[in-house]
């Protein structure tokens, strides 16, 4: 490795041996503007949270552009949004569950955490002042997201459910629909879970939706997958970053002795 730049230098090699990608998967999270520009030139999954199909359907298109731009194709960068639910054997007892893990939530953990993430302590601005007024050099994304709201909706999303997605809640069959009808419509590779109550919910998923999911086919067979998480996840011939990333101009090649 031979590097000499503004922060740090670095001469010499690596001394521990090389896996089978060698470059590990370039997983990049941000929806930002600069997060969507950054990704589709760098990234090979990237993780744009959660929203409506609509606003999943514009970030999507946003990196697949920005990957086409860079001499990537559009197919080259994986886009997976945060997924949560709320399983019930009806949908009743599944918003009684959801209900109680609202209800316990604080207030002022909710003003903490948004401004952990952000910098912003929205408890010092009228709930009616719109987000768009707000600057932040931190997670620009959690501001971006909200760009159309006020602070008062925030902090009743926030409070709801923090920096995780918006849960579905409902049954097993209406949480496989609506992973079936975002992955559509929003143009989606895939879902990254995140458990409302650990272990309980990835435990519900697994048990009564992932069934559902692989009899519609919406599930590979991990039998039938390759070994390395490049080739599973990208689709790629080889483990290796393909030819077409930025970061294959990088490599370096030793001559045998």
């Amino acid at each position: 490795m031979a590097h000499d730049g503004p922060y740090f230098r670095s001469h010499g090699y690596g001394n521990t041996q090389r896996s089978p990608q060698g470059t590990p998967v370039l997983f990049q999270a941000g929806a930002s503007p600069a997060g969507r520009e950054f990704g589709g030139k760098h990234g090979e999954a990237i993780f744009v949270g959660s929203g409506s199909v609509e606003q999943l359907r514009t970030h999507s298109s946003a990196i697949r552009e920005e990957a086409v731009k860079n001499g990537r194709a559009a197919h080259e960068v994986k886009i997976m949004s945060a997924f949560a639910a709320v399983v019930g054997s009806t949908e009743e007892e599944a918003r009684r569950t959801y209900a109680e893990v609202a209800d316990a939530q604080n207030p002022e953990v909710t003003v903490a955490s948004y401004a952990w993430f952000t910098g912003l302590d929205l408890s010092s601005y009228d709930p009616r002042t719109p987000m768009s007024e707000l600057r932040t050099e931190l997670s620009q994304t959690q501001v971006a997201r909200f760009a159309d709201k006020t602070v008062g909706d925030v902090l009743a999303d926030w409070h709801a459910h923090g920096v995780g997605a918006r849960p579905i809640v409902g049954t097993p069959e209406q949480v496989a629909d609506r992973m079936m009808e975002l992955a559509d419509g929003a143009d989606l590779d895939g879902f990254l879970f995140a458990p409302v109550i650990p272990p309980a919910s990835t435990a519900d998923f697994i048990e009564h939706v992932l069934p559902i999911l692989k009899e519609r086919g919406a599930i590979a067979d991990p039998a039938a997958e390759p070994e390395s998480l490049r080739e599973r996840l990208m689709g790629t011939p080889t483990p290796a970053l393909a030819d077409s990333h930025i970061g294959s101009s990088f490599r370096r090649t030793m001559a045998r002795v």
